[in-house]
């Protein structure tokens, strides 16, 4: 595969978007601009947190067993350490000091912006890999993408509930862990992986829908 073509693959869906948004007028696109290289500083930090956490690996399987290893793996050094800073890019975006004059948004502004940031997250992490795995890079189109979009979805809808939220970004860290669990595991469990993504998506899509209601959201800049 080309390098042109891993870069097609990896940023078309995210060049739909923010043609999207700027077209609807949801986000300018400075502030676009801006949630695309959040996204990269994201995918930069948490591959640097994530080396720094892989040696731990093999001390938890010597110590306790490969089981455990690969659980802390899935669930810790990937989806914890993922989650959390795509999430804080979401929450840079929309409570930072970026922009001087930012107008009061609802959910719907702040899900754009999760899904600017997941976007921008997946294409850069797609570009990595398609770069040294070019194999993987269709599989990564086709189930990461989704499943970064939709779980980021979850997390940024912790910013519209304060602390009555906790619950999304621990459900979005568990079904990213899940995923990673089953597409490590044997057979039958990736194909349980492939379908925990459309099931995730379809959830998201319905937070989006619901996001039309701005009543939930605590009055204030977005």
């Amino acid at each position: 595969m080309t390098l042109a073509a891993v870069l097609g693959i990896s940023f078309l869906p995210l060049g739909i978007w923010v043609l999207w948004l700027s077209r609807s007028k949801t986000l300018s696109l400075p502030r676009a601009l801006a949630g695309i290289l959040m996204g990269l500083f994201a995918v930069l930090s948490a591959s640097f947190i994530q080396a720094l956490i892989e040696p731990f690996r093999g001390a938890i399987a010597s110590r306790f067993s490969p089981a455990m290893a690969s659980w802390a793996d899935a669930f810790i050094r990937i989806a914890l350490v993922e989650e959390t800073c795509k999430l804080l890019a979401v929450v840079f975006l929309s409570r930072g000091r970026i922009w001087a004059n930012r107008d009061a948004g609802g959910i719907r502004r702040i899900l754009s912006l999760a899904v600017l940031v997941a976007l921008s997250f997946a294409a850069f992490e797609n570009l990595l890999y398609g770069v040294s795995l070019p194999s993987a890079l269709t599989l990564r189109t086709l189930a990461a993408l989704p499943l970064h979009v939709s779980v980021l979805v979850f997390s940024a809808f912790y910013i519209a509930r304060g602390c009555r939220g906790f619950f999304y970004p621990l459900a979005a860290v568990c079904f990213h862990g899940l995923f990673n669990l089953c597409m490590a595991a044997a057979y039958p469990f990736p194909f349980v992986a492939f379908l925990l993504v459309p099931v995730l998506a379809f959830a998201a899509y319905g937070i989006w829908l619901a996001s039309a209601d701005d009543s939930v959201l605590p009055q204030g800049p977005a």
